[in-house]
């Protein structure tokens, strides 16, 4: 099952990072390890601290966090 979220990680985080951009990444409520070890060999590989971010939380905490109320 840790394979389809690798994949998932790769392709999103791979041209995101390939164009120059920092990342913010929602994982998948049941599969969270496997971004954060991708994300320990990508400082491991060399890149800055920062530039890729990873929130992890079920999908009602994370979304009432960052939700705008607008009037």
């Amino acid at each position: 099952m840790w394979s389809f979220p690798l994949f998932m990680f790769a392709l999103k985080v791979g041209s995101a990072l390939s164009c120059g951009n920092m990342i913010v990444l929602k994982t998948a409520k049941v599969t969270p390890l496997t971004a954060f070890y991708a994300a320990k060999l990508l400082l491991e590989a060399g890149f800055l601290p920062n530039v890729l971010n990873i929130v992890s939380g079920f999908n009602q905490t994370v979304g009432a966090a960052s939700r705008v109320t607008w009037m």
